[in-house]
């Protein structure tokens, strides 16, 4: 049997040398990652509000008047006598409610040098759930459960059109603080109605 020579036996490295390669593996990965992170390009996620567009202003110029009149409506029934509490306490909310709902449109639309009112042919009283010159003097002159009755029902109506202005924004519309109201004004009227239409029932 031959023995090795030492110049072909298998030679092993230093021990020294030995306990620094975790080290120096570490250090390679470390700098492979590090001009990875180098090399790739940077991009930011986008902030800030979403721009406009013309369903925006539309929907805004619109629900105006339309806020305006729920307003000139709840304070006509909260003047009269004998209006049941459960009508004059809706009337109440959907005075501070629309009156807020339209302060911030009036706001948005002056921010973006918009008018608060839209062109005349853009919205008219008929069709559009507000009411008409006749309706509105029906309802001035009622007093008690048939002036409950007519501003229960062109409320409904009223809140129905609030519903597919609703629609046609979050179709049409892009900015974000806008659909934010929008679907605000959903969530408001939806559940109204039922309640509405409930007091109708029991008058």
């Amino acid at each position: 049997m031959t023995t090795p020579s030492k110049a072909t036996s298998r030679v092993r490295p230093p021990r020294s040398l030995l306990r620094l390669l975790p080290a120096l593996a570490l250090a390679v990965v470390l700098s492979l990652g590090g001009c990875a992170d180098t090399a790739a390009p940077e991009t930011a996620p986008p902030t800030g509000p979403l721009g406009h567009n013309d369903a925006d202003v539309q929907f805004a110029q619109s629900m105006i008047p339309h806020q305006q009149r729920a307003v000139e409506m709840s304070d006509m029934i909260l003047a009269k006598e004998g209006v049941g509490p459960d009508v004059a306490e809706l009337a109440g909310e959907i005075k501070e409610t629309q009156g807020s709902e339209m302060d911030t449109l009036t706001t948005w639309l002056e921010a973006r040098d918009q008018p608060a009112q839209a062109t005349p042919d853009a919205e008219t009283a008929e069709g559009k759930g507000l009411l008409s010159t006749a309706e509105v003097a029906a309802l001035e002159a009622a007093q008690g459960t048939d002036a409950s009755r007519i501003y229960l029902e062109s409320m409904t109506v009223h809140h129905d059109a609030a519903i597919d202005k609703y629609q046609r924004q979050v179709g049409g519309g892009q900015n974000e603080e806008v659909l934010t109201l929008a679907h605000g004004v959903y969530e408001d009227r939806f559940p109204r109605i039922e309640r509405m239409n409930a007091l109708l029932a029991g008058l």
